[in-house]
């Protein structure tokens, strides 16, 4: 090997251990790093701050006032940035008496709040029940009863198929193929749809219901009271008309 070999080899191994030293961290630059992450305070965002006992927006203003740090949101880059809290100031705050006193008051203003809207409620309770007496007595007075006595069971049955028809069929209006009662239709479609039917065709419900008007407790009333007077001229007809009672939908057309 030539001298000038030599010599180039020689500097290519320094150079090489000067940039592997330089690539090695400093075991005090380490040290002060991890002791930093150890010494960084522990911190909370305002909405989980607010899901605390007692914690308010107003509460925050009045005894954290500005954030101990304010980040870009790391989820949406164009919400507005993160305020940041010190946990162990605000537990500082929440040994003090003052935040002791703000807690009482908070929780004078929060049973206040509650039995103003129960009383709001029992009070709206109250008109709703006085109007629904008032629509109740002049829709009893008012009831003319059924035309239900001049026909039997299967002869509404019958009715009811071709009623159900005819409603599908002026829906449609010739758009697509309307809808009607297969001949091996279930037993309990056929009770449903000859409920309905009698309800609608064969005793004053649908006039009586413009008078109930939004009172859910008349309109309850007087659904129930037609679906009685059905029963009791068809009993067989007595237990889709408990399902009606007590189904959810109290405006059910079909």
């Amino acid at each position: 090997m030539s001298r000038t070999t030599r010599v180039t080899a020689h500097r290519s191994a320094d150079h090489a251990v000067q940039q592997h030293t330089r690539r090695l961290p400093d075991r005090r630059e380490n040290s002060e790093a991890v002791a930093s992450l150890d010494q960084a305070p522990a911190l909370t965002t305002v909405s989980e701050l607010t899901g605390r006992r007692g914690w308010t927006k107003a509460a925050v203003a009045r005894f954290l006032g500005e954030p101990d740090q304010v980040k870009p949101n790391p989820r949406y880059a164009n919400a507005a940035p993160m305020r940041l809290y010190d946990v162990a100031r605000i537990q500082a705050v929440e040994d003090t008496v003052e935040w002791a006193a703000w807690m009482e008051k908070s929780a004078k203003r929060s049973s206040a709040a509650q039995a103003a809207a129960e009383a709001t409620a029992e009070k709206r309770a109250a008109v709703s029940q006085a109007e629904a007496d008032s629509l109740i007595a002049q829709m009893a007075e008012l009831d003319g009863g059924h035309s239900m006595g001049g026909f039997i069971l299967p002869v509404a049955r019958e009715w009811a198929r071709s009623h159900y028809d005819q409603l599908w069929l002026q829906r449609f209006r010739g758009s697509g193929e309307p809808k009607s009662v297969d001949d091996d239709a279930p037993a309990h479609f056929i009770d449903r749809i000859t409920v309905n039917y009698l309800r609608h065709e064969h005793t004053d419900y649908d006039y009586l219901l413009n008078l109930a008007g939004k009172n859910d407790i008349a309109r309850r009333w007087l659904r129930n009271h037609v679906l009685d007077q059905i029963a009791r001229r068809f009993p067989e007809l007595a237990d889709e008309c408990d399902r009606q009672r007590y189904s959810e939908d109290l405006y059910q057309n079909f």
